[in-house]
């Protein structure tokens, strides 16, 4: 199936009319590569095999990282630099205090590089990177800061025992890799040759079956993003005590909640039944989440509407805030969430029964749970939850009248938590997408040669598999 979380940009503003434009993008690369990973959230150092999932990323155009001897002086490295870039801007990494990243509008960044490359100044250069996944969320609404990384040269590696550490090591030797720091027998971290690709070789050992994981070493930072705001008021929102909570909507995706009567093998069926491309992603025994293309969304909305078993429809939804978090941090994995249709509501003290009544009644509000300060109440299908919250609110009557979400399926998305890595997946799974690299981690159109085949199933899991294709 072809990649259903792309072409998001120029519906959304069909879809929403929002003038977007993201300044920001002429800057990276459209061509994308992957490394192994793992979600550094959920593994905060040792990952466990299934943690581990190819991870897709694009290079920055203008931003690269240096790595100097030792023995040169940061001031040295930084005069050859601006021998070649003359605009050349330096942020020094406090984790490794002999590498910086440089910013440049030069548009011959590669040769520069390579220019580089050949002084003896310099150990490594390349160039600075961001996950595919933030570029996309950038495409669909404005960011100022996102989480870019560079390389150092470096690659961490973890062998699956003592008899692959000893595989490993003769590896490391006939490729020409020292070892620059030893956390035990298994792991640590190799310097790679200068001139040597660091992906090409971090993703050949990883593929030689005697790591658990071998990765480039990333460094981090904060990068500012130029990019043209939108008009919030534009955007959904509901009042959160006295302020505006604005929503930013997720245009490939949509929430299903099935009545109690029908199991969930049905409720696929009738969806893939008006919508045949799509991801379905259960979230619990009544709830999914359907990931399809933008210009699909309305239309299959509509069709499901009319069906008996389905009980609720919503859209999808993060927060304002968790967005601009989650593209700062990187490797933070927010969830997404929908309207189930329900509100909590909040009335200032001393409001009258016949004014809070007044309100139910306008509204006709549903009581369905109370706790003992507010009450969750339904509102009729017939109505926006989020108007009817913003004119309740509006009233003055009560301290917060707020939507009742459903946090669910996950935002980012390949989701380190159920991926699998070299592992059969379960049966009752179908495969949705699959991709092919070379051993570079370059994307190919189709495979030739020894390939990496990339497969993702229903279920969101991902498995990744060296073949030999006829060329």
């Amino acid at each position: 199936m072809k990649d259903l979380r792309l072409r998001v940009v120029i519906t959304l503003l069909l879809l929403l009319g929002l003038p977007i434009w993201a300044a920001g993008q002429d800057q990276i690369s459209s061509e994308t590569f992957f490394i192994y990973g793992y979600d550094a959230d959920s593994r905060p150092f040792f990952p466990k095999a299934s943690d581990i999932y190819p991870i897709e990323i694009c290079f920055l155009e203008d931003e690269f990282t240096v790595r100097k001897n030792s023995d040169v002086s940061k001031t040295e490295l930084e005069s050859l630099v601006t021998r070649f870039l003359p605009d050349a801007q330096f942020e020094w990494y406090s984790q490794a205090a002999d590498v910086c990243s440089v910013i440049s509008e030069n548009e011959e960044l590669d040769n520069v590089i390579d220019n580089l490359l050949e002084n003896d100044t310099v150990l490594f250069a390349q160039k600075m990177w961001l996950r595919k996944v933030y570029m996309d969320l950038m495409s669909l609404y404005p960011v100022s800061e996102v989480a870019t990384y560079g390389f150092d040269g470096e690659i961490w590696f973890s062998c699956l025992s003592d008899e692959n550490a000893n595989m490993a090591y003769s590896l490391f030797e006939s490729i020409g890799l020292e070892i620059s720091y030893q956390s035990d027998n298994r792991s640590g971290y190799v310097m790679i040759q200068k001139g040597m690709d660091v992906i090409n070789i971090a993703n050949q050992l990883h593929e030689s079956g005697y790591f658990l994981i071998a990765t480039p070493n990333k460094l981090y930072r904060v990068r500012e993003m130029t990019v043209q705001t939108v008009d919030k008021e534009s955007l959904p929102y509901y009042y959160d005590y006295n302020s505006k909570k604005y929503l930013y909507l997720l245009p490939d995706r949509f929430m299903v909640e099935k009545d109690a009567l029908t199991d969930k093998t049905a409720v696929e069926t009738i969806i893939k039944n008006h919508l045949a491309e799509a991801d379905i992603i259960w979230d619990n025994d009544s709830m999914c989440t359907v990931i399809t293309y933008p210009e699909c969304v309305e239309n299959a909305m509509y069709a499901l509407s009319q069906e008996k078993s389905v009980q609720r429809l919503s859209r999808k939804y993060i927060k304002e805030g968790i967005y601009e978090e989650t593209l700062k941090l990187g490797d933070k994995n927010p969830d997404s969430f929908g309207l189930d249709g329900k509100l909590l509501l909040s009335f200032k003290e001393n409001i009258s029964k016949d004014d809070k009544d007044g309100v139910i009644r306008d509204y006709n509000l549903h009581l369905v749970a109370s706790g003992r300060s507010y009450g969750k109440y339904e509102v009729p299908d017939n109505l926006d939850v989020l108007e009817v919250c913003r004119s309740i609110f509006e009233t003055g009557l009560v301290e917060y009248c707020e939507p009742n979400t459903t946090y669910i399926a996950k935002l980012i998305f390949i989701d380190p938590s159920s991926s699998t890595t070299g592992v059969e997946p379960i049966e009752d799974v179908t495969e949705v997408k699959t991709e092919y690299y070379n051993l570079l981690g370059r994307r190919m159109e189709e495979p030739s040669g020894l390939t990496i085949k990339v497969t993702h199933y229903s279920n969101g899991t991902i498995r990744s598999e060296k073949q030999l294709f006829e060329k």
